[in-house]
């Protein structure tokens, strides 16, 4: 029987939510921080996806033969893990800046992150994760 094989990154922005595994709208499982699991499926084309809470990633189609195995991988979006804490150090060095020198001006830099993260969230949220097909295994 086939089976994918699906990886999932380590990342502490959404490391507390396990990931739901949908294969053509169906919820086969749920894959947590860090973690691989094997799921069997039929084989032939099948639509594979990842959700966590109102976001999701981009649908992966995939054709897989039988005693086929297909290695995937799952994660949040580029430069995800990145962005929250670009926010948090640009906030505090304002913070600092603007109580000793009086200058107004490294906000911006928090404002493009901060936007970034609510676009991912909103009219995003449909490339919140990405998922990628490998050959690792």
């Amino acid at each position: 029987m086939p089976k994918i094989k699906i990886k999932r990154t380590k990342e502490y922005n959404n490391m507390l939510r396990d990931f739901i595994i949908l294969i053509d709208g169906q919820e086969i499982g749920k894959i947590a921080n860090g973690e691989t699991k094997d799921f069997e499926i039929l084989p032939g084309h099948h639509i594979i996806k990842a959700k966590i809470d109102w976001c999701s990633s981009p649908e992966l189609s995939i054709i897989i033969n039988d005693n086929e195995t297909k290695n995937l991988k799952v994660g949040g979006f580029k430069y995800g893990k990145w962005l929250i804490p670009i926010t948090f150090i640009t906030l505090l060095i304002h913070s600092v800046i603007l109580a000793t020198a009086g200058v107004n001006g490294i906000i911006f830099l928090a404002i493009t992150t901060f936007l970034l993260l609510v676009y991912y969230l909103t009219f995003g949220r449909n490339k919140y994760l990405t998922f990628t097909e490998t050959n690792i295994n």
